[in-house]
């Protein structure tokens, strides 16, 4: 009879053991898809207002050297040329017009002459845009990233280490598919809990 009681407290307190690992187990799942989300929202954050900026700016600059680059300005200092400006028209062999060089030409134009004002109307709208959002440096997504996926790859050796427990206590557990093969394939001497 006392040897039964005793499987029975044993008994209870693998039950109370397998019950604690469960949470845990859960616990730490919850905490690596937390960290997953906060990787992804880090993998897509923006890039700061003023990085945006200058990325445009140097986009305007390109557009609008290549605008006058195309206009052929060369041509007005010839004593031949008659002073015009013409817009490039392409005509194919079917004698089809093509306008989309002219288009392509007309809209660089209008970016130069406009710059300032169309610079400052973009930027009132990326400011909106950016309402809420966690801009990022490439130098601070990078390192954010770094950091994240290290802390998921500790949070995936901990849940490792808790489903190898279970298996000791004899429950089975199923690994999530997109579990970390180097925290699954660990050796138990490279999980310090073991």
């Amino acid at each position: 009879m006392i040897g039964s009681m005793r499987r029975g407290g044993a008994a209870k307190a693998d039950a109370f053991y397998i019950d604690d690992l469960l949470r845990e187990l859960d616990d730490i799942r919850g905490l690596i898809q937390h960290m997953r989300t906060s990787r992804a929202l880090a993998a897509c954050a923006p890039r700061p207002l003023a990085e945006t900026l200058a990325a445009f700016d140097a986009w305007l600059d390109v557009r609008s050297a290549e605008a006058i680059d195309r206009l052929n300005i060369h041509y007005l200092i010839e004593r031949m040329h008659n002073g015009a400006l013409e817009l490039p028209v392409l005509v194919g062999e079917d004698r089809a017009l093509s306008l989309g060089p002219a288009v392509d030409q007309l809209f660089a134009l209008f970016l130069m002459v406009n710059r300032h004002r169309l610079r400052e109307v973009i930027a009132q709208q990326l400011e909106k845009l950016m309402l809420g959002r966690n801009p990022l440096t490439d130098a601070e997504q990078r390192e954010k990233l770094a950091d994240l996926d290290r802390e998921i790859l500790a949070g995936e050796r901990s849940e490792e280490i808790t489903i190898r427990k279970l298996e000791r206590a004899g429950v089975e557990i199923a690994r999530r598919p997109d579990a970390s093969p180097l925290a699954v394939l660990a050796a138990d001497t490279d999980l310090p809990e073991i």
